[in-house]
């Protein structure tokens, strides 16, 4: 019997889709149904690096997605397709929601999420993405406010199940030093080109354990 390649699947909302095709009647997971971003970028820079590696890579990001929609969809698009690592990046869409309650409720669909994983898929290692934006006419400083709540709860979520964490928004912070945060998030959420390229290359420094 031919041995499974090990795998890596991408999770999340519109900023981990980026337009993959997600046809079923085409190759599920060939080169176009890792969308253009982050998730495309990280794994062909990997493969480039190290083609003799024998990592595979998936990307099930839905555009749009809040982490209960992660939960209704996480056994057909996570835990069946047995992956070796899982990365979620989650929460910005979740930001819309206000008060106390709601953040209740998404640490605990969250924890519920790497609970089902843990369960199903032990040895699976997780990676955690911390959720960023900045502040536009389209994006409240208090919805940010929100969004810095849910970060805090990744991180912690991280600590607790000894998953690897990206600190994207630490990332971003940065990177509006060197050209304004229009250049990075245009519309305050969504990467651009570039942007894109330096959260690949930021993910793949924290996620030594590709290498």
């Amino acid at each position: 019997m031919k041995k499974r390649s090990p795998a890596v699947l991408f999770q999340g909302d519109s900023i981990t889709e980026c337009a993959r095709c997600s046809d079923p009647v085409q190759d599920p997971d060939g080169v176009a149904s890792l969308g253009y971003g982050y998730a495309f970028i990280a794994s062909t820079s990997l493969l480039a690096d190290q083609p003799g590696c024998g990592w595979t890579f998936l990307n099930r990001g839905v555009g749009g997605n809040r982490v209960t929609d992660l939960l209704a969809r996480w056994h057909r698009d996570a835990l069946a397709l047995k992956p070796d690592v899982i990365s979620i990046l989650i929460g910005v869409n979740d930001s819309q929601d206000r008060g106390d309650a709601d953040h209740g409720i998404f640490e605990k669909i969250y924890r519920l999420l790497l609970e089902m994983t843990r369960v199903a898929l032990p040895s699976t290692r997780l990676v955690l993405c911390q959720p960023f934006a900045r502040e536009t006419e389209h994006f409240s400083k208090l919805r940010l406010a929100i969004l810095e709540d849910y970060s805090r709860i990744v991180r912690k979520l991280a600590l607790e199940t000894d998953a690897i964490f990206v600190p994207f928004q630490e990332l971003f912070d940065r990177m509006v030093l060197e050209a304004p945060g229009e250049f990075w998030l245009p519309d305050g959420v969504h990467p651009s080109a570039p942007a894109h390229f330096r959260m690949a290359e930021f993910w793949l420094q924290h996620c030594k354990v590709l290498s």
